[in-house]
């Protein structure tokens, strides 16, 4: 009699714990109860269905009679037994046993239904969330406003679906000593009407901050809020000025004066501004959420907006807003020097949010449109909205970011904030796009679009030292007193850089056919007959050393690579939309850009990097005999032929290049052209960052390939045959040993300096 007693107390206790991990249910009310068995047999204790009308069939374990109760919702969530037609909010059933739950199509908001299964005082809730087409929200386009003394009764946009009766309405009054001047909220059509009481003293503005919410069917809340400010009787909030006059003013501003413009930058995006370094292992990734660009009424002229806070930034993209520029710096940057290359803008900082008096919610149209080319770009366009024309990203390889996020802030390494995408227009200009590290569509797994079109975002100036050191200046600030972490921006990649602030932003066609541009040779990848990564074009064209016998051979149909190395560990470069990372088909990401193996080229396990291809797979070439003797240096070398080049089409040179040491690595490079492989004409020039190392950290290393774009002279159109060379230009390279070692070294062979990407162009 005790063993079935035992065995009885045993299944009981089977029964609850199987019922309890299966719906995660609740025991409410009661102590526990072994001789009772309650349970619903289901994937969760929430269930999540669809706005149209539909059934659940819901099984339940018991050992005793049980009632099934819907205790909300019940006005669209009924219940009935198997095979009965009879619906109702309450049925009875007796042992394990299954109920039909009907519930009805919502045409409003999401909204939650709870049914309890209960026995003796035993209890289970389920929950029936079902999704509704209509969102619940709630929009202030004009969620700062500022009243005059008088007060009265006011108005301002108001944009939800809600029932305003619905919505909780809080006001937060900066004074505890002055309440009470808000009253008699009420909605009129797509207007939030209100009553504000008089300012009867002579004391200051007074502030109130006024919160709209709603808690939605799933428990959820909503809100928006609108910050309210009404002027003293002895007007402390002072007169609008100009942006011309603004200015005008260089320091901070004591008197009450304000300044009115539209806001053109977006902070969701994580790419409005800059992420400094605070030092070599770490960035400030706030700073892009606290700053944004005023563009003047008429789009003329900017200025950067600086908050102390992200909490102080209240703006969204295309506001118009006034401040009051009490108590902030006004300060001017830049050199009158047209060679300093650094152009004239205007900043204010140390803004708070009580700064902001204004916020009317804009659009796109409202701001005036500012369609260029990069050549007639002027210092006035600082900060302001531009949208560029016929522009491409003539590096057809990677992402916005073509960097190892080992060093970035996936992994915490905080070695790199942005990167400078290159950009090439139609005119043969070429200069940077900004994309930080915190930018959402920076790495997506796409396919980077390879036609021409319009690149639009706020004019910058931002030194980039990971491309570019000046190592007088460096060498300047030493002599003063400076330490390595006060040397910084010393990296000119050029006078203006734009920074788009959304994906929208990069209106260029996805097609290479879709551009103006036509290819006479391009290196990019080894396997060319591979189908899941980008082809490279047909045209003929030869890359290789000088030292050695290696030669890179590309046509359409076969290449060969013999002599240079076929691997560079640290290339991330892939062609963003070719998922399998290895022939055998192994390392595969999926559309999100997750790993579903761990096969990856560096041999780790744990990466998360949308659209790289393994180094295995040949993502560059690689050379490390640089040294040809004590005065002499071997070089790259690319020929190619320009019979079907017309002259007057702007050809260009693009390359990727990376140098893998640290230190030893030729530092500055030259470009030259022949016609015959022996008289050679000096093109250009250009310096190559060392790659960054964990160990050995610098403010002038690089977590990817630099980006180049050389114009080349129309005296090698129309030719049989013509040969580039990338031949160092001295012995200097950088130093290990020095956080200021630059370029305070030489060159030692058996360092590795790569070419990721190579390409020849011209106009069509």
């Amino acid at each position: 009699m005790k063993f079935n007693n035992m065995k009885t107390i045993i299944k009981s206790l089977m029964l609850a714990m199987t019922a309890c991990f299966a719906v995660s249910c609740v025991v409410e009310e009661m102590d526990y109860t072994s001789d009772v068995d309650l349970g619903a047999k289901v994937d969760g204790k929430i269930i999540e269905v669809t706005a149209d009308a539909g059934t659940l069939d819901i099984e339940v374990f018991s050992n005793k009679t049980y009632k099934a109760e819907v205790v909300s919702g019940e006005d669209w969530v009924s219940l009935k037994k198997l095979a009965s037609s009879e619906a109702t909010s309450e049925i009875s059933l007796t042992g394990d046993s299954k109920f039909v739950v009907d519930y009805d199509r919502n045409a409003r908001f999401r909204r939650m239904a709870k049914i309890v299964l209960s026995a003796d005082n035993r209890k289970d809730t389920l929950s029936i969330k079902q999704v509704g087409p209509v969102e619940a929200t709630i929009e202030l386009p004009d969620n700062r406003l500022f009243l005059e003394q008088e007060g009265g009764e006011m108005r301002t946009r108001f944009i939800s679906k809600i029932d305003f009766a619905e919505i909780d309405i809080n006001v937060e009054y900066a004074d505890p000593n002055d309440t009470g001047w808000l009253s008699e909220f009420e909605r009129v059509n797509n207007y939030l009407c209100f009553r504000v009481g008089e300012k009867l003293s002579e004391s200051p503005s007074r502030k109130a901050v006024v919160t709209f919410s709603y808690t939605d069917g799933w428990g959820e809340v909503v809100s928006d809020k609108m910050s309210i400010m009404q002027n003293g009787a002895n007007n402390d909030i002072g007169e609008t000025i100009s942006f011309e006059e603004l200015r005008q003013i260089d320091g901070r501003i004591s008197e009450p004066i304000c300044i009115e413009g539209y806001i053109v930058s977006d902070i969701t995006n994580g790419n409005a501004a800059d992420n400094p370094h605070t030092s070599k292992t770490s960035i400030d990734y706030t700073h892009t959420n606290m700053c944004g660009y005023l563009e003047s009424l008429d789009g003329r002229y900017g200025v950067r907006l600086e908050f102390d806070t992200p909490d102080d930034y209240v703006f969204r993209r295309y506001d118009k807003v006034k401040l009051n520029l009490k108590g902030a710096v006004v300060t001017r940057e830049g050199s009158t020097v047209v060679a300093d290359n650094n152009p004239i803008r205007y900043a204010i900082s140390d803004l708070t949010e009580d700064n902001v008096m204004t916020v009317e919610g804009g659009s796109a149209a409202q701001i005036p449109e500012k369609i260029k080319y990069f050549k007639d770009l002027t210092d006035d366009d600082m900060y302001t909205y531009v949208q560029l024309r016929d522009c491409e990203f003539p590096v057809r390889k990677g992402p916005l970011t073509p960097i190892n996020e080992g060093y970035a802030k996936l992994f915490s390494s905080n070695r790199i904030s942005k990167y400078p995408m290159l950009v090439r227009d139609i005119n043969g200009s070429s200069f940077y796009t900004y994309t930080n590290t915190t930018c959402d569509y920076r790495r997506t797994g796409e396919m980077m679009p390879q036609g021409s079109g319009t690149l639009a975002g706020v004019i910058v100036y931002e030194a980039y030292d990971r491309f570019e050191w000046d190592v007088e200046k460096c060498a300047e600030y030493q002599a003063m007193g400076f330490d390595e972490d006060q040397i910084l921006e010393l990296g000119n990649i050029g006078r203006y850089q734009i920074r788009h602030q959304s994906r929208d932003d990069i209106q260029l066609a996805e097609s290479f056919s879709n551009g103006f541009s036509a290819l006479v040779c391009e290196f990019a990848y080894f396997n060319a007959t591979r189908t899941d990564v980008v082809k490279t074009v047909d045209e003929y064209g030869v890359l290789h050393a000088s030292y050695g016998s290696g030669t890179l051979t590309h046509s359409s149909a076969t290449e060969t690579k013999t002599g240079i190395s076929a691997k560079d560990s640290y290339c991330y470069l892939g062609p963003c939309g070719a998922y399998k990372n290895n022939d055998n088909g192994t390392g595969v990401f999926d559309k999100d850009g997750k790993r579903v193996s761990v096969a990856h080229g560096d041999g780790s396990s744990n990466v998360v990097r949308k659209g790289s291809v393994a180094t295995s797979d040949g993502m560059a070439w690689r050379h490390s005999t640089w040294l040809n003797g004590e005065t002499d240096f071997h070089y790259w070398l690319v020929s190619f032929s320009t019979s079907n080049v017309p002259r007057g089409r702007h050809m260009s040179l693009q390359i990727a290049t990376a140098n893998h040491g640290p230190g030893g690595t030729p530092r500055y490079w030259s470009v030259d052209w022949s016609s015959d492989g022996t008289a050679w004409t000096n093109i250009s020039s250009y310096t190559v960052p060392d790659f960054v190392f964990n160990d050995y950290t610098t403010y002038f290393q690089t977590g990817g390939a630099k980006y180049i774009n050389v114009a080349l002279p129309d005296e090698m159109a129309g030719l049989s045959t013509v040969y580039i060379r990338m031949k160092p230009m001295d012995s200097r390279a950088g130093n290990t040993a020095s956080p200021y070692g630059y370029a305070d070294s030489k060159i030692v062979n058996g360092k590795y300096n790569s070419l990721e990407y190579v390409a020849v162009r011209y106009n069509k």
